[in-house]
């Protein structure tokens, strides 16, 4: 025969044992939750990873070259995220387009008149990009305003039109 303290004892045991269960249920369902969040996250992560790798090859493939592109681990990429780069390499492939021309290759010869042109679009690119660069490091805080002025000053080359005019007095 059973006495009312082991009935007690014994209901209170199978109590103690639904409620760990009960916890351990709950334990289980939370990590689950967050697995599922997990893996979200990382399938969004790597989501973004091969489109930045599909950019890259396309880069590779349209212009022969590869561009430095921020990583989630390393720097901002300041105000602009990298883009004043493009100017830069779009003034490098401009050059590249000039130099081409030079050899004697006749035929596939530009006018002195197109290269005048091209020369003047690189060097306005490459003066465009040392702008943005200004900015965007005063913008992401990496300059003051004191030593924006003066790297602007030192760095940003003056326009078109001032070095032509220097050049021709």
């Amino acid at each position: 025969m059973i006495t009312l303290n082991t009935a007690i004892k014994m209901l209170l045991d199978e109590i103690w044992m639904r409620i760990r269960d009960e916890k351990q249920h709950s334990a289980a369902a939370h990590l689950a939750t967050e697995a599922v969040n997990s893996a979200t996250e990382e399938t969004a992560y790597w989501k973004v990873r091969c489109a930045a790798a599909e950019d890259e090859l396309i880069n590779i493939k349209l212009f022969g070259k590869t561009q430095p592109q921020p990583t989630p681990t390393t720097m901002s990429g300041g105000r602009f995220d990298y883009d004043q780069n493009k100017l830069q390499y779009l003034a490098e492939d401009i050059q590249e387009i000039i130099e081409r021309n030079r050899p004697l290759h006749p035929g596939d010869r530009h006018s002195p008149e197109i290269i005048a042109r091209y020369q003047e679009a690189a060097y306005n690119l490459q003066r465009t990009y040392q702008m943005v660069q200004r900015i965007d490091w005063l913008e992401s805080c990496d300059d003051g305003p004191e030593s924006f002025m003066e790297r602007w000053d030192a760095e940003v080359p003056p326009s078109w039109e001032e070095t032509f005019k220097s050049k021709q007095q």
